[in-house]
């Protein structure tokens, strides 16, 4: 299984599959989806950071915000960039200004870990890197998933 994950990181890594689907704002869902149930991707994340994975336990874990916000967004128009998903998640209220910026923090390291420049020192590859990520990640997730029952149950 941890094999299975690991070819699947990989993949989304080196940009052969991609787990980002776009989203428009005016595509948002009048009826709210069930959250994303982050909670075992975050596991498998911790589990091949545990096997000294830890590129492809950065990427996991990122895959857990685009798959969230994809799914509050109803994305199924084809926006993959990622600054624009968050700025849609803001308008929409599920994201405030404090999520927002970590949440480009959080791209840009992984940008660093997946594909860094060629001047640029590869960060975020130490287990204790990766573990720092995927909390980072948790804390976020837990801020998005907090607006998106505020706003479910929010009087209109």
């Amino acid at each position: 299984m941890l094999e299975l994950i690991l070819k699947i990181a990989a993949m989304i890594a080196t940009g052969v599959v991609s787990l980002a689907v776009p989203e428009v704002v005016s595509r948002v869902s009048t009826r709210r989806p069930k959250i994303f149930d982050y909670h075992d991707l975050l596991e498998e994340a911790e589990k091949a950071r545990a096997a000294g994975a830890d590129a492809a336990s950065v990427q996991l874990a990122f895959s857990c915000i685009e798959i969230m916000l994809d799914q509050i967004l109803d994305n199924n128009e084809g926006e993959t960039d990622f600054t624009k998903k968050i700025k849609y998640a803001q308008q929409v209220g599920v994201v405030s200004d404090d999520v927002a910026a970590e949440l480009k923090r959080l791209s840009g390291i992984r940008a660093r870990v997946i594909h860094p420049r060629p001047n640029q020192v590869k960060i975020g590859t130490t287990p204790e890197d990766a573990a720092s990520f995927i909390d980072r990640v948790r804390r976020a997730l837990l801020d998005i998933e907090h607006a998106e029952i505020e706003l479910q149950y929010k009087p209109t």
